[in-house]
């Protein structure tokens, strides 16, 4: 299935504050902040709730960390609570660093290279990259979420594409960077600025999020349609 990482966000401790991998079964984060875990969820389904400048780092244990880059994609389940910034997809600059909802934080990187978070508020999606001087959305895309929405970004070769409750929506615009990391790949961030799932930098994640899970291929529409298909009673 490609799948490398697989975080259900539903079962955790917080009194341990250890995040597994379930896919390894290995310990690989922990809760930073305002991060709470509920048996129940507005669908009833257990989930975690971030508020703004709460995030689980997965960046504890090197040994442990999925390192993806260039073609890799992720999946998760989102109920966001709090509007962000939508603009419009752009191929160069810093648009990122203001008014965004990082539920993925892109962890800065050395450039010419650049990590890729997603940023999702009850108005829209963004995916952003992130690196020295260099924060653009290079994928917007404005819609209403009032509800348990089913995201997947896939990169193909540095390019993202965003799928939504298992319909494609569009793709965004190839980087000119040598290279494009999952942001939740990344271990060595900028000094004070911090994420993971979530954000304490450039604006967090507000809402809920479970069913996180990292790949190291590009899942197809047939697939991400029936994974869709195959969650959304539980959610919807």
């Amino acid at each position: 299935s490609g799948a490398c990482a697989f975080f259900d966000l539903s079962s955790e401790s917080p009194k341990s504050k250890n995040i597994l991998n379930r896919v390894t079964g290995t310990r690989v984060g922990s809760v930073e902040g305002g991060v709470k875990f509920y048996n129940q969820s507005p669908s009833g389904y257990p989930a975690c709730k971030l508020k703004d400048g709460a995030f689980i780092s997965l960046h504890d244990d090197p040994k442990n960390t999925v390192y993806l880059q260039n073609t890799f994609s992720i999946e998760l389940w989102a109920y966001p609570t709090a509007k962000q910034v939508i603009t419009h997809a752009q191929r160069s600059g810093c648009e990122g660093v203001s008014g965004y909802k990082y539920l993925i934080w892109p962890t800065w990187i050395d450039s010419p290279a650049a990590s890729l978070g997603l940023s999702v508020g009850v108005n829209g999606i963004a995916v952003v990259e992130h690196a020295g001087n260099w924060m653009p959305p290079t994928l917007v895309y404005g819609m209403n979420i009032k509800q348990w929405t089913h995201i997947v970004v896939t990169c193909t070769n540095k390019t993202p594409s965003l799928w939504v409750n298992g319909k494609y929506i569009s793709t965004g615009h190839n980087t000119n960077r040598s290279k494009v990391v999952c942001g939740l790949s990344q271990l060595r961030g900028y000094t004070g600025q911090n994420g993971g799932i979530g954000s304490s930098t450039y604006g967090g994640y507000q809402g809920w999020v479970t069913d996180l899970a990292l790949y190291d291929v590009v899942l197809s529409g047939e697939v991400i349609l029936e994974h869709y298909l195959e969650n959304k009673a539980r959610f919807l």
